[in-house]
């Protein structure tokens, strides 16, 4: 179980969107990943209204990306890397495979988690 303040993950969701919303549109299978982690997961119950809010007001891929960057730089959060990854990996792939724009996405997280 992952245990982190309810900003941090608040802010997973929107890096969550912005893979998700990277290559366009936000796919159906996409959303039915997300959906199943909040129903296996208690503590992802708290990133499913930060992902909502921001499809709900079609927010720009790399705009939220960045904002919610700003949040994670602020904390350790090296204990949940691997799991934040793979739940970034299965977004991207739930539609046809990962698609360029969200391996950039995925990329830039990897690399700002890792400095």
């Amino acid at each position: 179980m992952i245990q982190l303040p309810t900003e941090l993950l608040d802010t997973f969701g929107k890096i969550l969107y912005a893979v998700a919303k990277s290559d366009g549109i936000v796919q159906d299978e996409e959303l039915a990943v997300i959906r199943k982690v909040i129903d296996d997961h208690t503590w992802a119950q708290e990133l499913e209204l930060s992902f909502v809010v921001e499809r709900e007001m079609d927010t720009d891929a790399d705009e939220v990306f960045e904002e919610a960057m700003e949040v994670f730089d602020r904390y350790d959060v090296r204990e949940h890397y691997e799991q934040f990854l793979d739940l970034l990996d299965e977004v991207a792939e739930a539609h046809g495979g990962i698609v360029n724009e969200e391996k950039t996405f995925i990329d830039r997280f990897r690399k700002r988690l890792l400095n």
